[in-house]
């Protein structure tokens, strides 16, 4: 009896304190119907809407589309991500795609985020500074990344994190418009570890202790 009471209460605290893991598309925006909303599937997290400061969506299709006459110094995407009740998250990237409708001009972009009050610049697998043209792309979207494989972006808290992603035009010129599409962040979610209550190893060592006075009333 006393060491089957004395496992379980040890086998409790491994399955309480041990947390599960799973990697994930954590946020996915692909403005599928002209929808501000995240797709991804993620049980574990939550992606707010993405939204816009100084940038307005002039996109019929599935894009976010903005004019290099609506894209200023300071003007800026944004989204936020947290993780489910009593989860962490962990990040590894962030990424999109992005397309210029002319061959004049080109559009700076440049990323920061909560963690330090949008302080430094996010690190694009290119070397700064980073935009999109009409020659780097053609006709076609082309990808950008950001690592965020950086401990600042591991156990990712309640208080969650937001994305700020700034496009600067060369031009004032409302023709030429910019389409952003894709918008992903991967991750891994984490189910945080729970310390056993002590009631629950009150209620065990009155147990163990009734098991120990059983045990000396058989002798």
């Amino acid at each position: 009896m006393y060491k089957l009471i004395l496992g379980t209460l040890l086998g409790v605290a491994v399955l309480i304190g041990s947390g599960t893991t799973s990697a994930a598309t954590l946020a996915l925006y692909d403005f599928t119907g002209n929808v501000l909303t995240s797709s991804d599937t993620d049980p574990d997290s939550l992606a707010g809407d993405f939204g816009s400061s100084g940038i307005t969506n002039t996109s019929l299709a599935e894009t976010f589309d903005f004019t290099d006459a609506d894209a200023d110094t300071g003007d800026y995407l944004f989204f936020t991500l947290t993780p489910g009740t009593g989860y962490t998250l962990d990040l590894t990237s962030l990424s999109f795609t992005a397309l210029r409708n002319k061959t004049q001009g080109s559009v700076l972009i440049e990323a920061r985020s909560s963690l330090d009050s949008y302080a430094s610049l996010l690190p694009f697998s290119a070397p700064p500074p980073v935009a999109v043209s009409k020659t780097l792309g053609g006709n076609s979207l082309t990808a950008f990344t950001i690592d965020l494989s950086d401990a600042a972006f591991d156990t990712i808290d309640s208080s969650g994190i937001t994305f700020q992603l700034y496009f600067t035009a060369d031009s004032n010129v409302s023709s030429r418009v910019t389409s952003i599409d894709t918008v992903t962040v991967d991750g891994t979610s984490s189910l945080t570890p729970v310390g056993l209550p002590p009631t629950v190893w009150l209620m065990g060592s009155g147990l163990l202790g009734l098991a120990g006075i059983s045990r000396r009333a058989l002798k």
